[in-house]
């Protein structure tokens, strides 16, 4: 069904229900018969008579052509006319009771009925006034191919008349407009826009038309949002869908994005009924450019990010791109939308895995802002990236609480082909200041490995301090394997300000089968004690 049909339906639904109950005897039949004579009174404005087949509908006879047609042949010669070639005329005059009223529907149903049925465009439609008559113009689409312009733009006026219909403010004139989009209705204000008593099915229509239209403007945006607004709590599926169209067009088409966004964020910002119908099911090829629009210069407008906030967990990698390019403000933001939709930790942590070199660097900055556990796992994860700066990142943002369980993985670190990485190991070990700490330095001293690294581990140690470090390095400084380590384990332990060091670097000093070089530096590590 097209645009326009479901539209001219959305009205017809609306003209008959409003019918059924101003026919019933309620409460609310005098509010839906002033309803219907108000519909007739609204449509437009002054437009000039073409020529063509004029149809005459006065409250007792139909004239077409200035010939009376028979009731029993009213609604078939009406279908007929309208779908006549050339340009056709109809016009309604109504009368002042309420009786006659039905007459008028009748014909307007048939009109809609031959405008769906027949290849017309629906053209326009005006009001005349005080007589309360409304003359409908159609023209029939027999176009020839150089007139395919003219086509697609009666196509667009035939949208904007049916939306204008479907607007409740009945009471006000409404102006014709260049035909610009859904509901540009310059006679009504942005609180009265919209029945808050339609029904979902409506809301669907409506909806459905909404998203079929090419752009919409930033006047008919402000007067969707308000119809959400004012919907009721029954159509919120509908609702959830037609507010995507209205972020969808603002993202896309409109002039005053940020001004509007703005002036959406509360909406959004306090609407959890629309969180799980929103973006759900509708416009999916639409949502990520969506998505992608906000994020390129947007992403700190509060109502960018309340749209923002509707990201689903697997659109995280749209937020991951857009980081290493963000400004500091705007990665705090991004920060923030990822916390507002409670990630989990070990699915954020999960991105860094294959992802580029600046992304990952970037999820470090975004993990903090959320919370512990989501840099915690991010820091193991980073690990194991293939980039050495990453895995330099990671050490660098890792927590002495996390060295037990981080292990296995610090020990890679001591054999990375990095030197950076190693140095950057040995720093992360070192701020643990405990005995863990101290046994982990001290795997690549007994290993076959670079002696800058030794000397770096050693170093760690002795600032450590207390038995165990001490231990560690005169094991380290009676080793005669590597002379350079033994002489940064003897300068070490005369760092150290216990008796058990003091009681080993005596001792080589004494010992007449060590190398004399060693001694001397024994000797200079006491002196130093003893200054200090």
């Amino acid at each position: 069904m097209s645009v326009s049909e479901r539209r001219a339906l959305l009205l017809w639904r609306r003209i008959k229900e409003s019918w059924r109950i101003s026919r019933a005897e309620g409460p609310e039949a005098p509010t839906a018969r002033k309803s219907l004579l108000a519909i007739c009174e609204v449509i437009a404005t002054e437009l000039e008579t073409r020529p063509g087949v004029r149809l005459e509908l006065t409250p007792r006879t139909l004239v077409i052509d200035g010939t009376e047609v028979d009731d029993s042949q009213r609604d078939q010669s009406i279908v007929r006319a309208l779908h006549a070639d050339g340009v056709r005329a109809i016009e309604i005059v109504r009368g002042a009771t309420e009786e006659e009223v039905t007459d008028l529907f009748d014909l307007w149903w048939a009109f809609l009925l031959g405008r769906i049925g027949g290849e017309h465009t629906f053209s326009t439609l005006a009001f005349e006034g005080e007589g309360r008559s409304v003359r409908v113009l159609s023209e029939a689409s027999g176009f020839d191919d150089e007139d395919q312009g003219e086509r697609q733009r009666r196509a667009r006026l035939s949208e904007e008349w049916v939306a204008k219909l479907c607007s409740p403010k009945l009471s006000e004139r409404i102006e014709l407009g260049d035909p610009s989009g859904l509901l540009h209705a310059r006679g009504l204000t942005e609180g009265e826009v919209l029945d808050p008593t339609l029904s979902a099915r409506e809301l669907a229509d409506l909806a459905a038309g909404a998203r079929s239209l090419r752009s919409t403007g930033l006047s008919e945006l402000i007067l969707l949002m308000k119809a959400l607004d004012r919907a009721e709590e029954s159509s919120k599926d509908s609702v959830s869908e037609l507010a995507f169209h209205v972020i969808a067009q603002l993202v896309t088409s409109a002039s005053d994005l940020d001004r509007t966004l703005d002036r959406m964020s509360d909406r959004f910002e306090h609407d959890e009924a629309l969180e799980d119908e929103l973006f759900r099911a509708a416009f999916e090829p639409q949502r990520i450019a969506v998505f992608s629009s906000l994020l390129t210069d947007r992403v700190q407008a509060p109502g960018a990010r309340a749209v923002l906030r509707y990201l689903r967990n697997e659109d995280l990698d749209l937020l991951l791109d857009r980081l290493p390019e963000a400004k500091a403000g705007e990665r705090i933001e991004l920060a923030k939308l990822i916390a507002a939709k409670s990630v989990p930790p070990a699915e954020l942590a999960a991105h860094v895995i294959g992802a580029s070199e600046e992304v990952a660097l970037s999820l470090f900055e975004l993990a903090a802002a959320i919370s512990e556990e989501h840099l915690d796992l991010l820091v193991r994860a980073s690990l194991v990236s293939e980039h050495a700066t990453v895995r330099t990142r990671a050490l660098a943002a890792s927590k002495p609480r996390q060295i037990p369980e981080l292990a296995e993985l610090l020990e890679s670190c001591f054999v990375d082909p990095s030197g950076v990485v190693q140095r950057a190991a040995v720093n992360a070990i070192a701020r643990a200041k405990n005995d863990h700490a101290v046994t982990l330095l001290c795997a690549p001293l007994a290993a076959r490995g670079d002696s800058d690294l030794k000397r770096a581990c050693i170093r760690a140690i002795a600032g450590i301090g207390g038995p165990v470090s001490t231990s560690a390095l005169c094991r380290v400084a009676g080793d005669l394997r590597d002379r350079g380590v033994r002489m940064a384990a003897i300068a070490s332990l005369g760092e150290l300000d216990d008796d058990a060091s003091a009681v080993f670097l005596r001792m080589l000093t004494k010992r007449a089968d060590e190398d004399r070089s060693i001694r001397e530096a024994a000797k200079h590590a006491l002196a130093g004690r003893g200054k200090s």
